[in-house]
């Protein structure tokens, strides 16, 4: 299970009940028939990254908090996998959220992907 429960956050007060919300949720880390991943749970699964420039073009299954999304203003969301230098192999999903329509997370996903990156040969 994923959960967002005791992790790191940057405080926005605007988005600040968004991330109280968050809290609750928790996402499946394996595939099992019958439950909805979410986002963090299929990027977990699949190993890939995940955006939307808008998260209501999601359902409520595909983005298990879109109607907290919504109603919180969050529009624009990336998730992606972070990774442990030490076993090469992903431990978590980061999940980044804008209050914007945005139609690329480009810079986003090369300063992550860059910093993971540096992270891991700096640690060898």
């Amino acid at each position: 299970m994923l959960s967002t429960s005791k992790q790191p956050f940057l405080l926005d007060h605007v988005l600040a009940r968004y991330r109280e919300v968050s809290r609750v949720f928790t996402f499946f880390a394996k595939e099992t028939s019958g439950m909805f991943p979410g986002v963090p749970g299929r990027v977990f699964i699949s190993g890939l990254p995940e955006w939307t420039s808008n998260v209501l073009y999601y359902n409520k299954f595909e983005y298990l908090m879109v109607e907290y999304a919504i109603s919180h203003d969050v529009r624009g969301s990336l998730a992606m996998l972070v990774f442990d230098p030490h076993q090469f192999r992903y431990r978590a999903v980061l999940e980044l959220v804008t209050m914007k329509e945005k139609s690329n997370f480009n810079v986003e996903m090369k300063n992550v992907w860059g910093c993971q990156l540096l992270w891991c040969l700096l640690s060898h």
